[in-house]
């Protein structure tokens, strides 16, 4: 029988670095352990951050829907795309449009849930010091009572219990965190965070402060999400056994569109080429890649829906999707040929 590891261990607790606009790489984690490993999630003790991971975690502690927070991250960083100079234009205030989107969307009884589960590093300006908030009052005092905590303590680590620490860095001591090719020339210890001094590490910097476009935000989301998942993986945590062998493998490898060997075979698929229903693109394609009984025009668009195979889409995107399939269908049925009506 399987018998998940956290089932007989002392409480873990999660904590997340703050770390800006990277904070997409804590949605792909949280995304990854909800997906995989809700039993485990439901039995962490206390959730912590400070930052943006401070805002990841006060989802995760007061049950707020995942997808609520995601676009509430993307149109953050929309806002802040649209400025000149981006988050550092005068008319950006970042700290009042995160107020504005938790006073939107956390419950009016959030800060009952979260006092006594929820973390938050904040930084005192009198003392310079730092502080750990647990205890709220009221949902205002949980939405406004802080100052960045990650100018004192940037991955807070719990007294209690296992904490099991998030860092979009690379490090030491990071339970979930990239695995870069090169751990660099040294490790440096800032505000309690361990990072590798290295090129991938130098970049993710940079973009500390820099709004991603859509193609960056892809590429962090994934990358928390499989960081998580190695992570579930090595502490057998999965909600459900993962086996080491299995008679069967995706066939999507073999064969992505089949087609019975009797009667003819209407064929679907999100990405335009020769099928029956799939998208029809303005742009023109360089080539027709075929792979698994499966064909695609090698064009722009193509491109950008690969990047969406694994990672979950905005609400916007989503709705979009479902219409592009409507349309799509929509159009097969008026031009086939076909009298559905005498099937």
């Amino acid at each position: 029988m399987y018998h998940p590891y956290w089932c007989a261990i002392d409480p873990m607790n999660l904590s997340f670095a703050g770390c800006g606009f990277l904070a997409f790489y804590h949605l792909g984690v949280a995304t990854c352990l909800s997906s995989h490993a809700p039993k485990f999630l439901k039995s962490v003790t206390a959730f912590a951050g400070a930052s943006a991971g401070s805002l990841v975690a006060t989802m995760l502690a007061t049950s707020l829907p995942l997808n609520k927070c995601t676009d509430f991250v993307h149109e953050l960083t929309e806002e802040a795309r649209s400025h000149p100079l981006g988050p550092f234009n005068p008319q950006f205030d970042i700290v009042r449009s995160l107020q504005k989107g938790l006073e939107l969307h956390l419950p009016s009884d959030s800060h009952k849930i979260a006092s006594g589960r929820l973390y938050v590093s904040v930084t005192s300006l009198k003392e310079r010091k730092n502080v750990i908030i647990s205890e709220f009052e009221s949902k205002e005092e949980l939405i406004q009572k802080w100052v960045d905590g990650g100018l004192s303590d940037n991955l807070p680590r719990l007294p209690f219990g296992r904490t099991i620490r998030v860092s979009p860095f690379s490090g030491k001591h990071n339970d979930i965190c990239p695995q870069d090719a090169s751990q660099g020339f040294t490790d440096v210890t800032y505000h309690n965070m361990n990072v590798y001094v290295n090129r991938e590490n130098l970049q993710r910097e940079l973009q500390i402060f820099l709004p991603p476009k859509r193609e960056g935000i892809e590429s962090l989301v994934q990358l928390g999400f499989y960081d998580a998942l190695r992570f579930l993986q090595r502490e057998n945590l999965c909600s459900y056994p993962m086996r080491a062998q299995s008679p069967w493998f995706d066939g999507g490898f073999s064969d992505n569109l089949p087609a019975p060997p009797k009667g003819s075979t209407v064929r679907v698929s999100p990405f335009s080429g020769e099928h029956e229903i799939c998208p029809r693109d303005k742009s023109g394609a360089l080539t027709l890649m075929r792979w698994g009984n499966w064909n695609v025009h090698v064009n722009r668009e193509n491109l950008r829906r690969s990047l969406n195979i694994l990672y979950p889409p905005a609400t916007q995107l989503r709705d979009k999707m479902y219409d592009n399939g409507f349309n799509d269908a929509l159009h097969y049925i008026k031009t086939s040929g076909i009298n559905f009506n005498s099937i």
